[in-house]
Order: C-alpha cells, then structure tokens, then sequence
C-alpha cells in the first residue's frame, strides 16, 4: 500500500476534523467514507489513502469520539487552573463548558444498540471518569465554605450521577424537554453533594436557567 506523501499527522487530523462535522451534521449512519474523502481534498481520493490511517469507519467514528472528549476535559482542567473567578461564576462557566460538550455530544454519538457500539460507550465512560474524579476533587479543595465532606466520595459520587444524567439525556429522542431536566438535575446533584450555602445556590440555579431558557 503506498504511504502518503503528506505528513501522516496532518492528514489525519484532517481526516478527523472533517469526520467530526459530518457525524454532528448527518449522522454517523448517513455519512460515508466516499463523502469523508471528497471533504478532506481531491488528493484523497483512494480508499487506501483512508485506509492507510482507518481500519473503517466505526474505528474513525471512534477516534473522533475520543478526541472530542479528551479536549473538553483539557479544556475544563485548564479553565479551572488559570480562572480567578468567584466560585459561583467559576461553577456556571465549567456547567456551561459541559453542557455544552453533552449537547455536541448528542448530535455526534452513534446510538446503535449494538453489543460492540454499547461496549466502546461503556469503555469511553470508564475512562472518562477517572480524569472527571480528579476535576471534581481539585473543585471541592477550594471550596469557599466549610464542609465536612469526604473530598474523594464526594466526587465520585458526583461523577458517577453526571454520567449517568448524560447517558440518559444523550440517549433521549426528545432534546427539548430532556435539555431543561438534563441541566437542573445535574444543578440540582452538584449543589445537593457539595452543601451548598443557600445563598450561593440561589445565585448559581439563577444563572443556570439561562442554560435551558435561552
């Protein structure tokens, strides 16, 4: 098979990228690997030069999915490292960071119910998870109020109830209804677990309506 004159990095990256919108625009199952190559340029026009960097679709498919969750986590953990800002508002911005990620996350997820599609979603979960502990545990280390809560169960706990919310609210055909209880139920868990202080939880549900009443 011949390589590529192009730098395999940069190639597959575009590959990427390209795939990326097609999945959120049309649908994993209504894009095509000949629609991936015309977008990325006429000289990818052989399905080895896909190949070359793919073993197929699904396996792009999950590459894509891979990618997208590890730059929104980089992201929220550089947020929470360089940001100065009140906690109330440091919560709304890191909400409104994952919100945003879920409902990207909607449009682009292939929902087969398939054995090895459901595995890979359960194997991402798993992952995900344990550098979601570590945001969450760094979160409740500079707390601006006393609490006696254990920081390790605590996020975990908090983790592991986000997961589940977003599982369900990625999986739910009708995003309207779901978006509103998806936001104030995961509100709802974060200020509950934490101990929030009323006035502070007040503040940050005012600023979160914004996320579900536009």
């Amino acid at each position: 098979m011949p390589r590529p004159k192009k730098n395999p990095l940069i190639r597959q990256k575009e590959f990427i990228n390209v795939a990326k919108k097609l999945f959120i625009s049309n649908g994993y199952e209504s894009t095509s690997i000949k629609e991936i190559m015309s977008k990325v340029g006429k000289n990818c026009c052989s399905p080895s030069v896909f190949y070359y960097y793919f073993k197929s679709k699904e396996n792009l498919y999950q590459v894509v999915i891979e990618e997208y969750l590890d730059d929104y986590i980089s992201k929220i953990e550089s947020f929470l490292d360089e940001t100065s800002l009140e906690f109330d508002m440091k919560m709304f911005e890191f909400i409104s960071l994952f919100v945003d990620a879920v409902l990207k996350m909607k449009d682009l997820i292939y929902k087969s119910s398939s054995v090895k599609n459901r595995s890979f979603i359960l194997d991402l979960k798993t992952r995900i998870t344990q550098r979601s502990i570590k945001i969450w545990e760094k979160i409740l280390s500079e707390l601006p109020w006393e609490t006696d809560i254990d920081t390790e169960i605590a996020s975990a706990y908090i983790v592991g109830g986000i997961t589940e919310i977003s599982y369900n609210f990625v999986f739910d055909k009708n995003i309207e209804d779901s978006k509103k209880s998806f936001i104030k139920n995961m509100d709802a868990l974060v200020s509950n677990t934490l101990n929030m202080p009323q006035k502070i939880r007040n503040i940050l549900s005012k600023k979160v309506e914004r996320l579900y009443n536009g």
